[in-house]
């Protein structure tokens, strides 16, 4: 018990040490490298003192909720860990850096207030086990089926193409919209992207190295069709992450952005170029929180869509836009498609009420994660955390779970075919000092 406490207390020590470091490197990427090379984006250097400070101020009261998720060792809390390090402390930076409404900061504030409030209230769902032959059964017939959809889009629509750059992506996604794929094909295909991760290091855990590769070269098959990197990004951290995470290495999160950081840092001092941080520190960080702005601009003074471009959408409720929403944004702020989501989504759809509804929404989809992943390897598990994060950032939420296949990743782990699991000493220990951790607080 008490080395399983040491280790928390460990866990929270080395979690603050890195999110101080991040916040202090991103800050100093943002203020000397994103602003004079984007400021023709929308990003800005007009900081003022009392902001500056708030923006402190807030990031050191939000530390400690960050680290409580680090008791818990499911794929929820990490996500939320995430979630906080990629999209709340970038958005900030930037509230530090850019003016912004005194409503925009409240709401936003509210909205990751009733995040934390949510994954602290929501319960754990659980559900029923399924026998180990009728599992098997199910996941082999999915792996199948998913496989059987993939060679058909790439032998039907593209001829087996391989495709071996990642710098004609564009070319290819482009070719991708001419292809008017039947709505069931495209939502499996969708599905497919997120699923076969998952599905490729399972089979590495069980030394089925044949099936490894086999699924690998249809995940390759995937990226080919349409140039989606993630589908690659995916891949290799679905093998990064079972060649070295584990339950107890939730801090990696920090420093392995901190890491991002310096690379960048070097990147820039060393090469006098801005690849990292262009694809990643400014793309992934720090536009989503501008685009945040943008929304809250625009539909602060426009009708909320109520997902009449969303779910609603799909039982003949009509929007009053008749463009894509992204595309509105970008047209009027960006130049591009501004595709964005947790905040924005929620703005957008219903405004203030959307603040307090849509966070309990995104945690109860979590603990459903949670529920369908118990017992499977959290080692198998990141890919599915990482990019659930990062699609959650990008995307509506219904998007996230219907068409980016965060449903279907659920309906996988939940049929993946697991004997009981049985703990080993260490985990045993943590697993004990958790609890007496989480029952002391």
């Amino acid at each position: 018990m008490k080395r399983a406490l040491n280790i928390y207390t460990y866990k929270k020590l080395n979690a603050f040490i890195g999110m101080i470091l991040f916040r202090i490197t991103l800050e100093l990427i943002y203020k000397y490298q994103v602003y004079p090379e984007w400021a023709y984006s929308g990003f800005s250097l007009e900081m003022s003192l009392t902001s500056y400070v708030l923006s402190w101020v807030l990031f050191l009261i939000f530390i400690p909720l960050i680290t409580s998720n680090y008791k818990f060792n499911n794929p929820s809390n990490s996500i939320i860990t995430i979630l906080y390090l990629v999209a709340f402390i970038p958005g900030l930076i930037l509230m530090a850096y850019k003016p912004m409404d005194d409503l925009f900061f409240i709401l936003y504030i509210l909205y990751w207030l009733t995040l934390t409030v949510a994954n602290r209230i929501i319960p754990t769902i659980r559900l029923k086990k399924l026998d180990y032959k009728e599992s098997t059964l199910l996941f082999n017939s999915v792996v199948i089926v998913l496989s059987i959809v993939v060679l058909f889009i790439s032998y039907y629509y593209t001829g087996f193409r391989l495709n071996f750059s990642i710098f004609n992506v564009y070319e290819l996604r482009s070719e991708a919209k001419e292809y008017y794929m039947p709505t069931l094909l495209t939502y499996l295909f969708s599905a497919s992207r997120a699923i076969f991760p998952t599905l490729i290091v399972y089979n590495l855990s069980k030394g089925r190295l044949k099936i490894t590769l086999l699924l690998g070269v249809i995940q390759f098959l995937i990226f080919s069709v349409d140039g989606s990197k993630s589908v690659l990004f995916s891949m290799i951290l679905a093998f990064v992450g079972y060649a070295f995470y584990n339950r107890n290495r939730t801090s990696w999160f920090v420093w392995g952005l901190l890491m991002v950081n310096m690379v960048s840092i070097f990147e820039k001092l060393l090469l006098n170029s801005t690849y990292v941080i262009n694809i990643f520190i400014r793309r992934i960080l720090f536009l989503p929180q501008l685009l945040n702005y943008f929304y809250y601009d625009f539909f602060s003074n426009n009708e909320f869509d109520f997902f009449k471009q969303s779910i609603l959408g799909k039982f003949g409720f009509a929007s009053k836009y008749d463009i894509r929403i992204p595309n509105l944004i970008g047209a009027n702020y960006y130049g591009s498609s501004a595709n964005n989501g947790l905040f924005s989504d929620a703005y957008y759809n219903l405004g203030l009420i959307g603040i307090i509804v849509m966070p309990f929404l995104i945690i109860l989809a979590l603990r459903f994660l949670d529920a369908c992943s118990k017992d499977i390897d959290i080692r198998i598990l990141i890919a599915s955390i990482i990019t659930g994060s990062l699609n959650l950032m990008s995307s509506s939420f219904f998007t996230v779970m219907l068409s980016h296949g965060f449903i279907g990743v659920c309906i996988v782990l939940y049929i993946i075919p697991r004997k009981q699991v049985e703990l080993n000493k260490d985990e045993v220990q943590m697993s004990e000092g958790v609890n007496i951790v989480h029952n002391v607080s």
